[in-house]
């Protein structure tokens, strides 16, 4: 699993005690191996009988993580949706104003796309909001930037923030 939460022992070259042996090598495999995954808790937004990925991998405290939800027939996308964390963030993100772990694509099932950013709401809560074509960051609803339908996705990669 990719998931790491120690401390690296500092050693000097030819000088590491026997001891941390097994430190180091519980860090490299968090870093070399398959990230873990996770059910986040949903809000406005229905998954319904869509495709959700939620991956991530936390290295002391590192969390990247990615997250997809690709639309059925009877998912939705509501006003601001929101999504939680695989780890709780540190807690001097904690309002929209403090942070932006991640980035954000919308597909509209092939026809256009937009970017956007992951904001932090509250707690392990995020936010999703896209960018116009001003730009300016905007709120998502279930008919901006368009009518969500079978085949839209929404994607968060390059996901990364400091654990508390």
């Amino acid at each position: 699993m990719g998931v790491y939460t120690g401390t690296i022992p500092p050693f000097y070259v030819g000088r590491l005690p026997i001891s941390k042996l097994t430190e180091l090598y519980d860090f490299a495999s968090a870093a070399t191996s398959a990230w873990s995954t996770w059910v986040p808790t949903l809000t406005n937004l229905t998954l319904g009988n869509g495709t959700q990925t939620a991956r991530y991998r936390q290295l002391g405290q590192t969390v990247d993580y990615y997250w997809s939800l690709l639309l059925g027939s009877t998912s939705a996308v509501g006003t601001t949706p929101r999504f939680t964390l695989p780890v709780a963030p540190a807690s001097f993100y904690g309002s929209l104003t403090t942070g932006f772990p991640g980035n954000f694509h919308l597909l509209d099932a092939g026809t256009a796309h937009r970017q956007g950013m992951v904001q932090f709401d509250s707690g392990s809560t995020v936010q999703l909001a896209y960018w116009d074509a001003t730009p300016t960051l905007q709120g998502i609803t279930s008919t901006i930037p368009w009518t969500w339908t079978t085949g839209d996705a929404l994607t968060v990669f390059g996901g990364t923030y400091e654990a508390a």
